[in-house]
């Protein structure tokens, strides 16, 4: 009987090491992504590797450096009912204006800007952003 009590404390202590960080990756139901107009909300973003066997397994999602989430959303190329939606796997690309930013709501209007000259898509995060390569599903906007 006396054993079971010494491993309480170290159980309640790894339930604690789990508990924790599982409660603040919480889902955020505010708008965070667009892709094709439709707003999403998004919960905790997991790095995952990459290599030439997997890159056809992540959908385009481009950030913006600089602009706040309220007025740029980062923008996806593919959705939740879209045939070719990879289930909220990411690859990053860093977008930067070169002119006046306007807010866009899809991939075609950023394509069209960028061949418009108006702004520059780089492979890759920033430095503070995202992973290159990540897990982070789309949820529905809750308002």
């Amino acid at each position: 009987m006396r054993q079971g009590r010494t491993y309480l404390p170290f159980l309640l202590l790894l339930l604690l090491i789990v508990a924790v960080p599982a409660a603040a990756q919480k889902p955020d139901f505010g708008v965070h992504i667009v892709v094709d107009g439709e707003e999403f909300g998004t919960k905790a973003v997991t790095a995952l590797p990459e290599n030439e066997h997997n890159e056809h397994t992540f959908d385009k999602l481009y950030v913006f450096p600089g602009l706040p989430l309220h007025f740029q959303p980062l923008v996806g190329d593919s959705k939740p009912g879209d045939t070719d939606y990879n289930g909220g796997r990411w690859e990053t690309f860093t977008v930067y204006w070169l002119v006046d930013p306007v807010p866009l709501t899809s991939d075609t209007q950023l394509h069209d800007y960028a061949a418009e000259g108006k702004l520059e898509i780089h492979k890759g995060s920033f430095d503070g952003g995202p992973p290159d390569y990540f897990e982070c599903p789309l949820l529905p906007v809750l308002e």
